[in-house]
């Protein structure tokens, strides 16, 4: 996939080769084993001789290596299939059309509105002087507020508030020491406005300045500017290998991240624009992760909450809560969403008080509520947790593996963390499996190779495009996708998509 997004594309070799199956030593090598630092030619030729200095032998018999472990890698395969998965039709269709669509990405480039870049990054640079004024003001002196060292000494030393953490360097001071602290000073409230504010600048805006006015004076590689000034289109580099559940990572910048569910995170999402006369159509998997979570389960009252269309937040709180669908609260949706999501991640009973502000009692009795209600999940994390405790690695729905280290460790902590990455796997991998198989549908469209339709983004479990805005091609053309990407992998239950049209990715 690097030398794809490094070179054009042939697409006419692309288009007259559809049925094409491709084997690919990467691609193999990744599902039999997610996680790994890397997946190179000498890291896969190593994982079967062992350590080889490639540089010291010659051409022949580098192949000769690559030849037998492309076979030893096939007979791990086999593996697979003794586990009641079938990874081939992950190997060789889908996967190797989805690098495609990847390497899309990266050429078509998503444009950025540089003018709204600036105009945030003054107002959150107003806004962090604002704040750090407040809190030297509320000690009453000046100090490095960025400085942990500084900082600790002031909390702890100097204002006497309760220390409940010390390292090497000295206190620590991250933002969930600080939320322990809320109420014991004046200081805590703006610190921890200037924490999330300057997360927001140095993830996010400062990169994309950037970006747009290089140190050295000259024009990166990876922009291209268009129209006019304002508008340049950068190009991130996609690494379908590097994550441990099939989701793709994304550098220089990173694009995967992109905040969504608060307000500056919406101000952020608003930087990314179309060019001149397009717009963006973004298609977003609606509860991907609950719906693979049903499918693997097999638990009824989930398959018939999601068949029946019925939001199954409010039918878990009708269940837990025993009242009726039509009574549920706010409050009691959002506990029962926040249980969904936190045992999709192998949250437990004190995880999930301190994420609803409970007592652990409480939250036990939520979870033990919701066990009883939906007896098949209960059953697939226990089944998960004696698979991977035996086999030490889980499988995604399609097949991918991940070995999971530490769930036989005495360390309980590590144990725990092992088990909760066993249960959470299954059901993110099935759902990064979804979309990689959506990509790689969407991408044999000869629209979209031909770029007339471009895929600019994928992110959280969203497929954004770049289209020209008239009205009879999107009417036509955002359907066909819709039922693509709805239609990509069956389920017990049906896959929903919805999509938006919109003029920056901050319109929702």
């Amino acid at each position: 996939v690097n030398d794809l997004q490094a070179q054009d594309i042939n697409i006419d070799f692309l288009n007259t080769k559809k049925d094409l199956k491709i084997l690919d030593l990467q691609i193999l090598m990744y599902t039999l084993s997610t996680g790994m630092k890397t997946f190179s030619i000498e890291e896969t030729i190593n994982t079967f001789w062992g350590n080889i200095n490639m540089s010291s032998i010659g051409v022949n018999e580098k192949l000769k290596f690559l030849f037998i472990s492309f076979f030893k890698a096939l007979e791990k395969l086999v593996e697979i299939y003794e586990y009641g998965k079938d990874p081939l039709k992950l190997i060789s269709e889908i996967d190797p059309y989805a690098l495609v669509g990847i390497a899309l990405m990266h050429k078509n480039g998503i444009g950025i509105d540089i003018d709204k870049v600036e105009e945030y990054a003054s107002f959150l640079e107003k806004e962090l002087q604002e704040l750090e004024k407040k809190v030297h003001q509320s000690v009453g002196f000046t100090f490095n507020i960025r400085s942990p060292q500084q900082l600790g000494s002031v909390l702890f030393e100097q204002l006497k508030l309760p220390a409940k953490k010390k390292n090497k360097t000295g206190y620590v001071t991250n933002v969930a020491v600080l939320e322990e602290l809320r109420g014991l000073h004046p200081a805590i409230e703006p610190l921890l406005e200037y924490r999330k504010l300057q997360k927001l600048y140095s993830t996010y805006v400062k990169p994309f300045l950037g970006l747009s006015k290089p140190e050295d004076g000259t024009q990166s590689s990876q922009i291209t500017l268009l129209k006019t000034k304002r508008f340049i289109r950068i190009h991130s580099t996609f690494d379908p290998f590097r994550t441990s559940t099939g989701r793709l990572a994304s550098s220089n910048p990173n694009l995967q991240n992109l905040p969504t569910r608060t307000e500056a995170g919406q101000k952020i999402r608003e930087f990314f624009v179309p060019e001149f006369g397009n717009v963006f159509v973004s298609f977003d998997y609606s509860q991907i992760d609950l719906r693979v979570l049903a499918h693997l389960s097999g638990d009824e009252n989930l398959i018939k909450a999601f068949i029946e269309g019925r939001d199954i937040h409010r039918e878990t709180a009708a269940k837990i809560f025993k009242k009726d669908y039509e009574d549920i609260s706010k409050e009691e949706r959002r506990i029962a969403k926040t249980i969904n999501f936190g045992l999709v991640y192998g949250m437990g009973v004190y995880g999930l008080a301190n994420r609803l502000g409970i007592l652990p009692e409480q939250s036990r009795m939520f979870i033990d509520s919701y066990f009883n209600e939906f007896k098949g999940v209960k059953e697939y994390i226990e089944k998960t947790k004696e698979f991977v405790t035996k086999h030490h690695f889980v499988l995604s729905l399609l097949g991918r593996r991940r070995y999971i280290y530490g769930v036989t460790s005495n360390n309980k902590m590590r144990q725990a963390g092992a088990l909760r990455e066993a249960i959470n796997m299954p059901i993110q991998g099935g759902s990064d499996d979804i979309i990689r198989s959506a990509i790689s549908d969407i991408v044999q469209l000869e629209e979209i190779l031909r770029c007339e339709a471009k895929l600019v983004l994928q992110v959280h479990d969203e497929l954004v495009f770049e289209i020209p805005n008239q009205k009879e091609y999107t009417d036509t053309w955002t359907k066909k996708i819709q039922n693509i990407m709805q239609d990509t992998v069956k389920l017990k239950v049906p896959l929903k998509v919805e999509y938006t049209i919109e003029e920056s990715l901050g319109e929702k």
